[in-house]
């Protein structure tokens, strides 16, 4: 899976290379640009730039990490580029595998 995307990022994006039905309660988390206040001015977007081979690489490696120490599938994507107010910068899903304790973690 690429970690990074230029556009617009979906839930379904993160949610659908890790849902079946072997897997228990998943979480999802969104994060957003906001309209704060930024020296005097109101922020109406990020631009985001990344070297995409480095960064794939470690979103890859972190994704990897927290399926090997919580026990779960994990997914994430990060948007380079212009995100404007309101959209989502980053999306990062993790569902707990069939067979894991019931108290494994989705959120993590």
């Amino acid at each position: 899976m690429r970690h990074l995307r230029d556009g617009a990022l979906a839930p379904a994006d993160v949610l659908d290379p890790i849902g079946d039905d072997t897997h228990g309660g998943t979480c999802l988390f969104a994060g957003s640009t906001r309209a704060d206040e930024v020296a005097g001015a109101t922020l109406i977007a990020l631009d985001y730039q990344a070297d995409a081979r480095l960064a794939d690489k470690e979103i890859a490696r972190v994704v990897a990490e927290a399926e090997d120490r919580f026990g779960v599938a994990a997914a994430a994507l990060h948007r380079i580029g212009r995100v404007p107010v309101g959209q989502a910068s980053v999306i990062v899903a993790a569902s707990a595998l069939i067979g894991a304790p019931r108290s494994t973690p989705a959120a993590i």
